[in-house]
């Protein structure tokens, strides 16, 4: 939950309806004629700009403003290590009853288990995320949309209680009624706009730029990952084990294919404790 949201609304509309009743009773704002102008046009106008279905889902997206449920890469690391370790030692099938909360993550571990290989998986996550940016930008997109167009619909409805103000100039008890829509949409536009809708499409973008920056700035903290990722295999010998071991085993199917071999599957002794020797001064560097 981003109490940020919930605090910011609570408080605006405590702010702007504590001023009315310290001057005033709260029913003279209420006018049901602006109302309907101002959200019912709104809606209107919205669904004149997009699809049904889409205008129907842009409240699912609003719930992002309230409920964050991102989590910084820095917290993800030591699970993907660990998950990688495990991998590595007992296989991929091992990773089915891990508890993985990002979804994301969670769908890709899934296909690894399936056995599907690593460029459908990689393909698979990719067109995920770039199904999932659409909506969101397109979420984005109606929620702009709805605060640029409530506060025109505001003077609509303030066009609409000047015009039957002036036409009941001879009636007195009709200008008041006139005047207070024309007024009063203003304000519900206003309110609208610069406290819902406005506020709500910025922290939705400023979030998918979070979210766009760190799939993309995954590759460019590669020296962080790679320092944290050095730091566990320090603490844990085994991975590093492993890594000696593969590289002598290239090290000798190179020599194998450079024929320093000096028989058949076998290379030269030397050769190989000199490859041995070097990765000994080479693996505790990992």
């Amino acid at each position: 939950m981003d109490l940020g949201t919930l605090i910011g609304l609570v408080l605006g509309f405590a702010l702007i309806i504590g001023s009315i009743v310290i001057g005033s009773p709260l029913s003279i704002f209420i006018n049901t004629a602006g109302l309907v102008v101002v959200v019912g046009g709104t809606i209107a106008s919205t669904l004149v700009m997009q699809k049904l279905k889409h205008v129907l889902a842009v409240f699912g997206t609003m719930k992002m403003a309230f409920i964050d449920k991102s989590q910084p890469i820095e917290e993800m690391l030591p699970l993907i290590i660990h998950l990688a370790g495990k991998a590595r030692k007992e296989g991929l099938v091992a990773l089915e009853g891990e508890s993985i909360d990002d979804p994301l993550m969670a769908r890709g571990v899934r296909l690894g288990v399936d056995g599907l290989s690593p460029e459908v998986i990689n393909s698979t996550l990719k067109s995920e995320l770039a199904a999932l940016k659409l909506r969101h930008e397109r979420g984005q997109d109606i929620v702009g949309f709805m605060e640029a167009t409530a506060p025109a619909f505001g003077m609509i409805g303030t066009l609409i209680g000047l015009v039957q103000m002036l036409q009941a100039l001879d009636d007195p008890d009709a200008i008041g009624p006139g005047m207070a829509v024309a007024l009063l949409t203003t304000l519900y536009g206003a309110i609208l706009a610069f406290l819902i809708f406005g506020p709500i499409a910025k922290k939705l973008g400023a979030r998918h730029r979070i979210g766009g920056s760190r799939g993309a700035g995954a590759h460019g903290e590669g020296t962080r990952v790679g320092r944290v990722r050095r730091r566990c295999l320090a603490r844990d010998p085994a991975p590093r084990r492993l890594r000696f071991h593969d590289r002598l085993r290239r090290t000798a199917v190179l020599q194998a294919r450079s024929g320093v071999e000096t028989g058949v599957g076998r290379c030269d002794t030397s050769s190989a404790q000199a490859g041995r020797s070097a990765d000994r001064r080479v693996a505790p560097t990992l």
